[in-house]
């Protein structure tokens, strides 16, 4: 009995818990290759989210360019981006696109990103994609900043 009560127990737990986020292997921190740009990612406190920050370091001070977070939302992954100097400083959703490579979102209404795509060419480097709605933009190789 006490058994199958610890079973019940477990399946129930498992069913609780909170899915597992796409993004697990972004954690840490990457710095832009030859370059004095740098995000960074951690979980929150509830681990519900991926919080990350987009940041350089100027004159020995970090300066915060964007904040970041990769959530789940109504049963599908979004990545919210917030630029203070842009849109107002208001954040802007992007909806995971499970059809690309990697972890790309995407936000067709939005003037510029229309995606941001995350791809992983090796455990410690990262291309970061972003585009417009012609597919013009730029690309930004990342390698994990081991501490």
């Amino acid at each position: 009995m006490k058994s199958a009560l610890w079973y019940i127990t477990l399946v129930l737990l498992a069913a609780c818990s909170s899915p597992k986020s796409p993004a697990d292997w972004l954690e840490g921190t990457w710095q832009v290759q030859g370059s004095d740009q740098f995000e960074s990612w951690q979980w929150s406190a509830s681990k519900d989210s991926l919080l990350g920050q987009g940041y350089r370091i100027y004159e020995g001070q970090q300066k915060v360019l964007e904040t970041l977070f990769i959530t789940q939302q109504a049963h599908r992954w979004v990545l919210g981006a917030t630029v203070p100097s842009q849109n107002e400083g208001r954040t802007i959703i992007f909806e995971q696109d499970k059809a690309q490579a990697g972890l790309c979102f995407v936000n067709p209404q939005h003037d510029f990103p229309q995606r941001i795509q995350y791809l992983p060419i090796h455990p410690d480097t990262l291309l970061v994609q972003v585009a417009g709605a012609d597919q013009s933009g730029f690309n930004m190789r990342y390698l994990r900043v081991h501490q």
